[in-house]
């Protein structure tokens, strides 16, 4: 796996394009004031900026996908060396230290997942061209977050983004091996097509939706200091914040968009995952 998946492949960059709109009306709905549905945004950025304004502020995780596969899979790799000195196989490993090695990874992701995040959110959140003429690219908007907030700006997050990667990550494989086991012709010892596409659907969908909230969290403090001259509030104040102006239900703001981008990207992530695996097999 870690050497299938140590570089981005054409699959990543489909994967991010396809899911993309979806994700940056997710960002939309979650740092709103007032409620409009994913259909009301996606039609007044398209009027105002055409298709493309789909696409606001792609940059910066396409650059990121150089990085974080090679960070996570590193990070999965060494936690299970350290857990696992003497198995080669990782068929027999323990499942606990998978599931631990894979939280490990998600929390090496963050070094560089932090700070495109935060590029990315503040591009897709900007309303108008004045704004876009100030930031109009990922490193320019990198370099205002530096000279306003300092180096220490562009991880604005880490903690809340820490999270929910560390527990996502974990949930994620765990419920695809679960699921995809049930998959598995007796006889053969294979999974169907079927199996791998259901299976990693579903790993996404549940790793999302257990950590959802944190999400909403994360946005918020990354977009908080934007509008705001005051100190950026912690995890905790922010959850509070968000409560007493908006209730329980903005915790779940724009998960709807979110479950139908995960399904589809990460059925393809493990299909073409278990495609590759095989063919080095």
């Amino acid at each position: 796996m870690l050497r299938v998946l140590s570089l981005p492949t054409t699959n990543d960059i489909f994967k991010l394009t396809i899911g993309y709109p979806l994700d940056l009306i997710k960002t939309r709905l979650q740092s709103m004031q007032e409620i409009k549905s994913p259909l009301t945004i996606a039609k007044q950025l398209i009027e105002k900026e055409g298709f493309i304004g789909l696409y606001r502020g792609i940059t910066a995780p396409v650059i990121a996908q150089f990085f974080m596969n090679g960070l996570s899979f590193a990070g999965d790799s060494l936690a299970m060396r350290i857990l696992e000195p003497n198995t080669t196989n990782l068929e027999k490993a323990k499942f606990s230290n998978m599931i631990i090695a894979g939280m490990f990874g998600g929390f090496a992701q963050c070094i560089v997942l932090v700070p495109t995040d935060l590029v990315k959110c503040r591009l897709q959140t900007q309303q108008d061209s004045s704004s876009r003429s100030r930031q109009n690219g990922p490193f320019t908007c990198a370099y205002n977050i530096v000279k306003a907030e300092g180096i220490r700006g562009l991880y604005s997050g880490f903690l809340v983004t820490a999270f929910r990667e560390i527990p996502s990550y974990g949930i994620y494989f765990c419920v695809y091996k679960k699921v995809v086991t049930l998959f598995k012709d007796p006889i053969t010892n294979e999974t169907s097509k079927f199996g791998i596409i259901f299976a990693g659907g579903l790993a996404g969908c549940a790793s999302w939706t257990c950590v959802y909230p944190c999400d909403v969290v994360k946005t918020n403090i990354q977009l908080y200091s934007v509008n705001n001259k005051s100190k950026v509030p912690n995890p905790i104040e922010m959850t509070m914040i968000l409560f007493r102006k908006h209730g329980i239900k903005v915790f779940l703001r724009g998960i709807e968009v979110t479950l139908i981008r995960a399904f589809p990207v990460n059925a393809i992530t493990f299909y073409v995952y278990e495609t590759l695996l095989k063919r080095k097999g």
